[in-house]
């Protein structure tokens, strides 16, 4: 996890999103090369959006708050080594492709279990819907989660009420490997009544997160891990949701991404 305290540092600079954060690697290849410049005032000029006028100025707010930065940074890295989380960055082989080339997808993970399953290798489905599903539209998940996933696909959704959860109940109950996208910390399970599933899921499949751990949920979260989920699935399977429900968000990111989309 060494190198993942650059990144780290990199994701808390201010004023600096993830499509910055993107250029930003594309034009230094890593986030160690860009701290380094950042310090000794050799930003190039070729990062998009760039002026001279920004450049000075996050420079000095790096300069500033640099050594807080990396204790920050160092302190996210011990939990996580305590807690058992592992730091993926575009470093490691079994990170997500796709998350390098589309600037609104994460540039680290938070995982809790096995996180090959995130690896270019696997085929993936996201299964996901009303959080009051019709009785019908549970029967559907459940069908869909053990028999489509049955022929090896792994099982994505978002750890919500509803279609979400049975989802992932259905994959743990009949052995078939499931991804949680969390939107809160890796470490924190929302809703609180689900941390049993998450246990379980954890034992046997993975849970994901791209914020922090120990960041508690808040509503913009929700629509950001909505578009990991889609953008970890070649098929999405949309169950019960209404054209103003949460699911919206992750419909766009799948034509975004080119998932195909199957709406029940």
């Amino acid at each position: 996890m060494t190198d993942s305290i650059y990144y780290l540092v990199s994701m808390k600079l201010q004023g600096i999103g993830l499509k910055g954060l993107h250029d930003i690697f594309a034009a230094y290849g890593d986030p160690k090369a860009f701290l380094s410049a950042l310090y000794l005032d050799s930003v190039s000029p070729s990062i998009p959006g760039w002026s001279i006028e920004k450049t000075k100025k996050t420079a000095g707010w790096y300069k500033e708050h640099r050594e807080q930065l990396f204790e920050d940074a160092g302190d996210i890295i011990r939990k996580c080594e305590e807690e058992d989380i592992r730091i993926l960055t575009p470093e490691d082989g079994i990170f997500p492709s796709i998350c390098k080339i589309q600037p609104d997808l994460p540039l680290v993970l938070f995982c809790r279990g096995e996180a090959d399953l995130l690896s270019d290798g696997h085929r993936r489905i996201g299964i996901i819907g009303a959080r009051r599903c019709s009785r019908s539209g549970r029967d559907k998940c459940i069908q869909i989660a053990s028999g489509e996933a049955s022929s090896g696909r792994i099982v994505v959704s978002g750890m919500a009420k509803g279609i979400d959860a049975y989802a992932h109940t259905a994959a743990v109950k009949h052995r078939i490997k499931t991804i949680a996208v969390l939107g809160s910390g890796v470490d924190i399970c929302y809703p609180n009544e689900h941390s049993g599933l998450l246990d379980e899921i954890i034992k046997h499949g993975l849970s994901v997160s791209q914020f922090f751990p120990g960041t508690t949920p808040r509503k913009y979260m929700f629509p950001i891990r909505n578009r990991l989920i889609a953008a970890l699935s070649e098929e999405l399977f949309v169950i019960d949701a209404g054209e103003k429900s949460g699911t919206a968000s992750t419909i766009a990111a799948g034509n975004k991404y080119g998932v195909i989309i199957n709406t029940l």
